[in-house]
């Protein structure tokens, strides 16, 4: 994926039996409602297609959900802009990147169970997984129309350090052009975050 915005396996705290979250509206983006449990899903996709099905075994806290919950209206965000420009998500790349998320379960049996124990049917799968095939497009539209580069004047004000220090610029300043086009967005629609502290 285009927007990487969060390091979720590593920054998620092992997961303590009988954790729970109560169900109830958390954000709106324009007309957009998001609710604990949408957060919740999306959490749980991102740590699979980080670190497979053991990613499931992180807790959710509230320093974690409110980092999914951010990164979620960011992805919102960005997909308003991906729609306004026509983006679309192909069936077939759909199918293959739901192809690719089952893989990372050890068998399907295993992923049948998530769906069953998340009680989400595919096509809530799916549609987090079409969002984000959208706005990588938009991602791809944006930096093929108007290239991110790093200048020979920024390379020497960061100093030594060769292709790795330049790397490290380039994404930097992907992710801040990245934070603007979701800030155009916010510009036109109305985000309301109604959680102070997360669950």
């Amino acid at each position: 994926m285009l927007l990487a915005v969060l390091s979720l396996a590593a920054a998620a705290p092992p997961a303590a039996p009988g954790d729970e979250l109560v169900d109830s509206v958390v954000a709106h983006v324009g007309r957009r409602v998001i609710t604990k449990t949408e957060v919740e899903l999306e959490a749980a996709v991102l740590l699979v297609q980080q670190a497979g099905e053991a990613g499931l075994a992180a807790r959710i806290d509230g320093q974690f959900f409110r980092r999914v919950l951010d990164t979620m209206i960011v992805q919102e965000l960005l997909d308003i802009a991906a729609r306004r420009r026509g983006m679309i998500a192909p069936e077939a790349d759909v199918a293959k990147a739901m192809a690719r998320f089952a893989l990372r379960f050890s068998g399907m049996d295993r992923y049948r169970a998530f769906l069953v124990e998340r009680r989400v049917s595919e096509e809530e799968i799916r549609a987090i997984l079409r969002r984000s095939l959208r706005v990588d497009a938009l991602l791809q539209d944006e930096f093929s129309v108007r290239p991110v580069r790093v200048t020979e004047a920024e390379q020497q004000e960061r100093g030594p350090g060769g292709a790795a220090a330049a790397a490290d610029l380039l994404e930097a300043k992907r992710s801040r052009r990245i934070q603007q086009l979701a800030d155009e967005q916010r510009s036109k629609v109305t985000v309301r975050v109604l959680l102070d502290e997360a669950p």
